[in-house]
């Protein structure tokens, strides 16, 4: 590993990871990733589960490798009530940082895989094939225009207990209302995950409008492994919305890919080898998501 990528790993943080405990066959459970994040120095990942809540098995972790801070989340799929303010108001209190929109279950990511037909890869874990039964932000669903009022309380919770809101797998259009909802709610921790993956996607256009106002973007190294994706692709992304507005994710923990502490060394060092300089990258391996956790 050259001197380049081990001073990037130092105090780098994973904001996407999937691990065991999981319905999901995983690559290694949380304990052994952060065994591994530890040997790099790395400073804190952060961990989603489709189903539930990771913040109380973060905390255990934290008890056993406190030289890692291992951060929970709250994915908002129908496991856990779908738009479900007690949920997360329950996941703030056990000490989740992130509260994710839906994934699995979102109407845009039904419509993207059972009608659009993208991402094959994701057709065994999205058990709903009508994207009028899935979750929407928006009242009449993905045509709607009003926010519904579950998502609203859930705004108002992420703002009392400064949380970060990762508008995740909904459409461009809900991205929008969402976001500007947010906004209106006090929200300041706005982050948009894997915005280069074909579920979630936004092309750059997007991404800078949306870094315009305020948001992170997130991106993942999982498109480069499963669908193909350059690493070049991810670079030009990085150079037009900025170092200030980009932070990285492997979204690794599948059995078929790297482990995912391995994947970010490899993220990182292809992202060297495309020309994204040092100095770019400690900011937005390190500083950028240090600052959005308050760690």
């Amino acid at each position: 590993m050259g001197e380049s990528v081990k001073g990037i790993m130092e105090n780098a943080v994973d904001l996407h990871i999937h691990a065991f405990p999981d319905v999901s066959p995983r690559i290694q459970d949380m304990f052994e990733i952060a065994e591994n994040a530890k040997e790099y120095g790395m400073k804190a990942l952060v961990f989603k589960d489709h189903h539930t809540t990771t913040a109380d098995r973060c905390y255990l972790v934290n008890k056993i490798i406190p030289e890692v801070k291992c951060v929970g989340t709250i994915a908002l799929n129908y496991s856990v009530g779908g738009f479900n303010p007690f949920a997360v108001e329950a996941a703030a209190k056990l000490g989740a940082k992130l509260v994710l929109m839906p994934s699995i279950d979102a109407a845009w990511t039904i419509h993207q895989v059972h009608i659009q037909g993208k991402a094959k890869w994701l057709e065994p874990f999205v058990r709903i094939k009508d994207p009028k039964k899935g979750l929407s932000v928006l009242e009449g669903g993905l045509e709607g225009r009003k926010i519904i009022p579950e998502v609203e309380e859930i705004l108002s919770i992420v703002n009392q207990y400064n949380l970060v809101l990762d508008i995740l797998h909904v459409s461009p259009k809900e991205r929008e209302i969402l976001v500007k909802e947010a906004r209106e709610h006090g929200i300041e921790k706005i982050v948009l995950t894997h915005p280069n993956c074909s579920i979630g996607y936004a092309n750059v256009e997007e991404q800078k409008e949306l870094a315009l106002k305020g948001v992170c973007m997130v991106y993942a190294y999982l498109p480069c492994l499963v669908e193909g994706q350059k690493v070049e692709d991810v670079a030009k992304m990085i150079r037009t919305v900025g170092a200030e507005k980009s932070m990285l994710c492997t979204d690794l923990g599948q059995t078929v890919n790297p482990p995912p502490v391995e994947g970010y060394k490899m993220f990182v060092s292809d992202l060297l080898k495309c020309g994204i300089s040092e100095r770019w990258l400690k900011m937005i391996a390190q500083e950028n998501p240090a600052e959005l956790l308050g760690i």
